[in-house]
């Protein structure tokens, strides 16, 4: 487990990624506004110009941003960001060993 990684998160080896399609979904309400998401996957997250909250751009991110993704999920102040592995079509899983048939 990588540092400032959220207990359960879901991810595999850093260098290959993960093995499924990820979803990512973000809580406003928890957000400080502090950027780091932009800076660091900002074809994903952008931030409200009133008052710099998080606004996802890409729910299902394709395959090169995964990496940006979960770093921008590990850097995020407020733990705002969720990043989970779809399994299948519309179920999704927050640890990858819970997709196991």
């Amino acid at each position: 487990m990588s540092a400032g990684r959220r207990p359960g998160a879901a991810g595999s080896d850093a260098a290959t990624g993960p093995d499924r399609p990820l979803r990512v979904a973000v809580d406003q309400d928890r957000c400080c506004g502090s950027g780091m998401c932009v800076l660091t996957a900002p074809g994903v997250f952008d931030q409200r110009d009133e008052d710099g909250i998080v606004v996802l751009l890409d729910e299902r991110p394709h395959a090169e941003l995964w990496r940006q993704v979960r770093d921008a999920e590990s850097g995020c102040p407020s733990q705002a960001i969720e990043v989970s592995e779809e399994c299948q079509e519309g179920e999704v899983s927050q640890v990858s060993e819970e997709c196991e048939e």
